[in-house]
């Protein structure tokens, strides 16, 4: 059974996937195994690592033969995305995840199975402090656009 959880700009899961198609969307990734290695394709290169981060745009697949995944998806536009891009992707397509960090998120959801934790533990290693600020200027203006009307509206 997959469990999801919706934020305004990311979404997670834990699922199991065992033979997912190869694909690309818009979202920046962050991909742990639970409790083995994740199988990863990008580009077509094949790799096997405990976590990935995977830039958004990029021709890709992650799978375990057994047990689950948790898969943290990030809108590129999101202060998560350029975070992760900053910390780990480094003008990379993907970057695999040290042990420490992997480890402080699969203990956070062995420890209570929430989403919500695993959410809160990656705020803190992204170093996020204002998870309502987007990274796209042209948001940015929409919603400073929106406010000032607001605020002109009686």
């Amino acid at each position: 059974m997959t469990e999801c959880l919706f934020q305004y700009d990311r979404l997670y899961l834990n699922a199991a996937y065992h033979e997912p198609d190869e694909h690309r969307h818009l979202m920046s990734h962050m991909i742990i195994g639970v409790s083995q290695r994740v199988r990863c394709s990008v580009n077509h290169y094949e790799f096997e690592a405990d976590g990935v981060c995977i830039d958004s745009h990029v021709l890709h697949t992650a799978c375990v033969t057994k047990g689950e995944l948790l898969i943290c998806l990030f809108d590129k536009t999101s202060l998560f995305a350029d975070a992760l891009s900053r910390r780990y992707l480094k003008e990379q397509n993907y970057a695999v995840l040290g042990e420490e960090t992997v480890q402080i998120i699969r203990d956070t959801w062995l420890a209570i199975h929430s989403l919500a934790a695993v959410d809160e533990a990656i705020i803190g290693m992204l170093g996020i402090k204002d998870i309502s600020f987007s990274t796209d200027e042209r948001i940015q203006n929409a919603l400073e656009t929106l406010k000032n009307y607001e605020e002109a509206v009686p």
